[in-house]
């Protein structure tokens, strides 16, 4: 489980009515905050949402990066960690 500054949650993330008009500043804007996401190579053009469970195939090769989906600039208040299994 993770903290996004009071609120608890897990890789599924959350949704806040009062966090609307900051929605379309999260990474992955159509994604619930701080759920587990991934992008390849850092390009937020491929991103998709992990969560708690997920099956996702690549057509082209490049680096996983995964994060909370947070506002950029929101991360300092972030704590707690996951555990995450990549299988190939």
């Amino acid at each position: 489980r993770w903290t996004d500054w009071i609120i608890e949650t897990d890789a599924d993330g959350f949704d806040r009515i009062w966090l609307k008009p900051l929605a379309g500043s999260r990474r992955v804007p159509g994604a619930p905050w701080f759920a587990l996401c991934g992008a390849l190579d850092s390009d937020l053009a491929t991103a998709f949402v992990i969560g708690s469970a997920s099956a996702h195939t690549f057509e082209i090769a490049g680096r996983l990066m995964v994060f909370a989906n947070d506002v950029p600039w929101a991360y300092c208040n972030n704590k707690g960690a996951l555990n995450l299994t990549v299988t190939s």
